[in-house]
């Protein structure tokens, strides 16, 4: 009998992408899964190195997120949850690009990701090590996280929550992916990169620039810039440093995932 497949969440298009390269595929664009409301999430039925993976594309916040895990989990039964994607920096050490694992979830009842998550993690972090090639490496760790319902995108909003919760990253999802785990009895699991860091916040406020996928409407950000020409240089630079920090994301999960496999 074949083993039930790991369901990957993720956010956006843009972190998916760099993994689905690394991936087998017999669907390149991915399949919209209905019957939960409209628009639909976006899977891919993955295989990386003989693991079966559940890739999923919830769209950005909570809500969507707990859609979307909640039609996985009754439709296709996997052996696991795990959310990956960006995260914005709240420790100012963690730079951009940097992969952080979840130790803890700073939200309600969900506080610990369960334990083979969490070793799977750490024995990839040292076959990165181990097996990568010096120009390809980058910085993990692992660390604390709060899940928030809007974007954090200024130093300031990040500063408080550091203080008051003593959050590493912050993300838009986590939570939600925890609390379907928790619902179905499953283990879950978080692996994040850092795509902006404590000391910048982002050019532009996102939330208004989403359409009803969850998804950055690039037509938005354009008339956004008409507006905010000033937001011009932040912009670039989160355009170059967040597709490195995606393909930082594959490169782990490529390592991450079959060790999690082995423990499932």
């Amino acid at each position: 009998m074949e083993s039930k497949a790991i369901a990957l969440f993720m956010a956006t298009r843009e972190e998916l992408e760099p993994f689905l390269s690394l991936c087998s595929s017999q669907w390149r664009w991915g399949v919209p899964l209905e019957g939960i409301g409209s628009p639909a999430p976006t899977i891919w039925h993955l295989r990386l190195d003989g693991v079966r993976v559940l890739a999923c594309i919830s769209g950005m916040g909570p809500q969507r997120a707990q859609w979307a895990a909640r039609a996985i989990v009754r439709r296709f039964k996997p052996c696991c949850l795990l959310s990956a994607g960006f995260c914005g920096g709240l420790a100012p050490e963690l730079r951009s690009g940097e992969i952080v694992g979840l130790e803890t979830l700073l939200d309600g009842v969900y506080a610990q990701p369960s334990l083979i998550c969490l070793q799977a993690f750490y024995g990839a972090r040292e076959a990165c090590c181990q097996h990568l090639p010096a120009e390809q490496l980058f910085p993990i760790t692992s660390g604390t996280a709060l899940t928030t319902p809007q974007i954090v995108d200024t130093v300031r909003a990040k500063a408080k929550i550091r203080s008051t919760f003593g959050a590493d990253i912050v993300d838009m999802e986590l939570s939600s992916i925890a609390s379907v785990a928790k619902e179905f009895s499953l283990p879950w699991g978080g692996v994040k990169v850092v795509s902006d860091p404590a000391d910048r916040g982002m050019p532009l406020d996102f939330g208004p620039l989403l359409d009803d996928r969850g998804q950055v409407d690039r037509f938005q950000i354009a008339a956004a810039l008409l507006r905010h020409p000033g937001a011009l240089w932040g912009l670039c630079r989160l355009g170059y440093e967040a597709p490195r920090a995606a393909r930082n994301l594959a490169r782990f999960l490529a390592f991450y995932l079959p060790n999690l496999a082995y423990y499932l």
